[in-house]
């Protein structure tokens, strides 16, 4: 179990490093934690997979990647977070939340530049207002 959470920070450090996150995301890496994201079990060892995968994706968004943030929209991040904050734990929601304020800050930064930004609608954005007072 401990080796399984030590792989995951180790992926968690090559998603955040500047050298690497490029590659990390040419490789379609993060499409590997997406299953962890998706399932609805809520026991105990998926909520840490879940969150452990919510903070490789925390990794990516935390350094405002505008590459990084449009591959995550492209495949789809939102729907999964947002089933993610259905079955999961508090901590789980929190970090959801954090994950998809992070995407979307950048997003709404884009929005500025010109059109063609993919910020979170509304109704995804009132989701997580509500889930969080659950």
């Amino acid at each position: 179990k401990v080796t399984f959470i030590l792989h995951f920070f180790l992926i968690q450090s090559v998603a955040a490093h500047p050298d690497t996150r490029q590659l990390f995301l040419n490789a379609h890496i993060p499409l590997y934690l997406y299953p962890f994201l998706y399932t609805t079990c809520n026991s105990k060892p998926f909520d840490y997979l879940r969150l452990t995968s919510l903070g490789v994706i925390g990794a990516l968004v935390k350094e405002n990647d505008a590459d990084a943030v449009s591959f995550l929209l492209s495949t789809e991040i939102v729907p999964l977070c947002l089933r993610s904050m259905e079955v999961g734990s508090q901590l789980s929601k929190n970090s959801t939340s954090s994950e998809l304020a992070g995407v979307n800050a950048q997003c709404l930064d884009e929005a500025h530049r010109g059109p063609g930004s993919k910020a979170l609608t509304f109704n995804s954005q009132m989701y997580i207002a509500w889930s969080m007072d659950c």
